[in-house]
């Protein structure tokens, strides 16, 4: 006996009607400024609520902003002092500890399209196991990005520190 014939037919589905807001997108039938256009509603992620306590809890052991911030600007400051250093190196943030934190952006001199800064990031990557990012958009073409992590280790450092002096070698010697 076929299955699909005992099945019994269910009537044609009414048209659907647009809703009028999405959970967890901003509702658009109330204005910008009303508090209720901007809250999310749907379903709560219990497991972030549940666990806040004890990142706050973790976040001042650490000593809090101050001392994270501290801690991530010594790991970049240990890296960007020796880049700059490299004639054909570009590091892109400045220097002022009003202006970065932890993120720097670097290229290497004439190498500014997507395709140089990505061959760059895979060749940090595959060739010395660093995870970096290219990225677009600032002025005078595409960048690398570099972001230490509270965990990250000065001798870390220290390798990404020779692995961009090898990259620098490597990319300024390949034609354009």
């Amino acid at each position: 006996m076929d299955r699909r014939a005992a099945r019994p037919r269910l009537p044609p589905r009414p048209p659907r009607t647009p809703r009028r807001h999405r959970p967890g997108l901003r509702r658009r039938d109330l204005p910008p400024d009303e508090l209720r256009s901007r809250l999310r509603n749907g379903t709560l992620d219990a497991a972030t609520v549940l666990t806040l306590p004890a990142a706050l809890d973790f976040h001042h052991a650490l000593g809090a902003a101050p001392a994270k911030q501290a801690r991530l600007r010594h790991l970049r400051d240990r890296w960007v002092a020796p880049a700059r250093t490299l004639g054909n190196v570009q590091i892109l943030t400045p220097d002022d500890p009003a202006m970065y934190g932890a993120i720097t952006s670097f290229r290497i001199a004439g190498r500014t399209s997507p395709a140089d800064n990505e061959a760059l990031a895979r060749y940090l990557m595959d060739r010395h196991r660093i995870f970096t990012v290219r990225r677009g958009g600032p002025t005078g073409g595409d960048c690398v990005r570099v972001t230490p992590a509270l965990f990250t280790r000065a001798a870390d450092i220290d390798r990404f520190t020779a692995a961009l002096q090898d990259a620098a070698r490597v990319f300024i010697n390949l034609r354009p």
